[in-house]
């Protein structure tokens, strides 16, 4: 019988391999064909790509934390972007004798590494991964921007959602804070 943490670290692991399956195949649908949204998701993702800046109603203290980890990655000209799912921990039910099904389909256009990188960072924040599933992805320079950028979503995403209340907004910042430390550390390259 696994343990608990040898099972959360098979899923995670099951899950970034579904991940890279379905953005395999995602691939082929051309990103000119995808519609645009307007929602605090597709709001978060733009804050994270620094395409948008923050709603009025997203609380100072917020906007400083978000800003303060946008400093940390620079905007290049080079990515290679598709389809993706934007929020898979969570939405990929595992059976012993099926295959994995992927729900909740939340598309964005971006990176196959952001997808990736929100799908490992979700799944330490809330799920109960240890923060060493970070090295599930690998250390370098893209990953490492890829990281920081899911981060930036998600907490525009609560910053949006909190309604101006930073108490909200705070307990998602507690969520991250681990993965950003982690980041820190010399293991990890600087992005900038």
């Amino acid at each position: 019988m696994r343990s608990r943490t040898n099972t959360i670290e098979h899923i995670q692991y099951q899950a970034k391999m579904v991940s890279r399956l379905i953005h395999h195949d995602l691939a082929a649908i051309h990103v000119q064909d995808a519609p645009l949204t307007e929602n605090p998701w597709s709001k978060g993702h733009r804050i994270a790509w620094q395409t948008d800046g923050f709603p009025a109603e997203i609380p100072v203290e917020a906007q400083e934390i978000i800003n303060n980890l946008l400093q940390r990655v620079n905007l290049k000209e080079d990515y290679k972007v598709q389809i993706v799912h934007g929020d898979l921990s969570g939405n990929i039910l595992f059976d012993e004798v099926l295959s994995p099904l992927i729900i909740d389909f939340s598309p964005t256009i971006a990176p196959v590494e952001y997808a990736e990188a929100i799908l490992v960072c979700d799944c330490i924040a809330w799920q109960g991964s240890e923060i060493s599933e970070i090295e599930l992805l690998p250390n370098d320079e893209l990953y490492s921007e890829m990281i920081i950028r899911a981060i930036i979503f998600r907490l525009a995403v609560s910053a949006i959602l909190s309604n101006g209340d930073y108490h909200k907004f705070v307990c998602e910042y507690n969520a991250y804070k681990p993965i950003i430390d982690y980041m820190k550390q010399d293991s990890w390259e600087d992005i900038r």
